[in-house]
């Protein structure tokens, strides 16, 4: 009988989806449901899920859908079937090309164009120095430091705003000690 069930989950969970907490954490390949633009089944109920978290779904077409975590209903499991999340969520924007820059994203950093290899190496050598102040040698040391995902520190140099939440950046910046001008 678990075999049957574990089929129907597999024909049921179709999507892919990512969620990114405001502590800048990221849980990326989560098996998910979307029937709608309110509702996210996730069966995985040891993902530390919070109203507020974010929650991307990647399409076929290479577009993603942003949905805001508005509140969320845990359901027991019932004879065979598993527990999950019955997450309500609210579209922030109806899609976007994935890797384009997100909504999260309102500190005062002004990235108008596109991250440019200069300003990326630049962030490189910050962050690089930062490390070296601090002996560290490994990105992981780094993001254990700093206590925040080597994703999204990835994300902060690249730009890439999907990474990590304007909170995380300005928390970032803080603890490395640079202003947002100067990054």
């Amino acid at each position: 009988m678990r075999q049957g069930i574990d089929d129907l989950l597999a024909q049921i969970l179709t999507d892919l989806v990512t969620i990114h907490k405001r502590d800048g954490r990221v849980f990326s390949n989560i098996k998910a449901r979307v029937p709608d633009n309110e509702t996210v089944y996730l069966t995985d109920v040891h993902l530390p899920v919070e109203v507020g978290d974010t929650v991307v779904r990647f399409l076929p077409n290479g577009l993603s859908q942003d949905f805001s975590v508005e509140d969320l209903a845990y359901r027991g499991p019932v004879m065979e079937v598993p527990a999950c999340f019955k997450l309500t969520v609210r579209p922030v924007n109806r899609s976007r090309l994935s890797g384009a820059p997100s909504p999260f994203s309102s500190i005062d950093v002004v990235e108008s164009e596109k991250p440019i290899p200069e300003r990326i190496k630049r962030r490189r050598q910050i962050v690089k120095n930062y490390k070296s102040s601090k002996q560290l040698t490994t990105k992981l040391d780094l993001a254990r430091n700093l206590g925040m995902s080597e994703s999204a520190i990835d994300g902060m140099i690249r730009g890439d705003t999907t990474r990590f939440g304007s909170d995380t950046l300005s928390d970032f910046l803080k603890k490395i000690g640079v202003a947002p001008q100067d990054w």
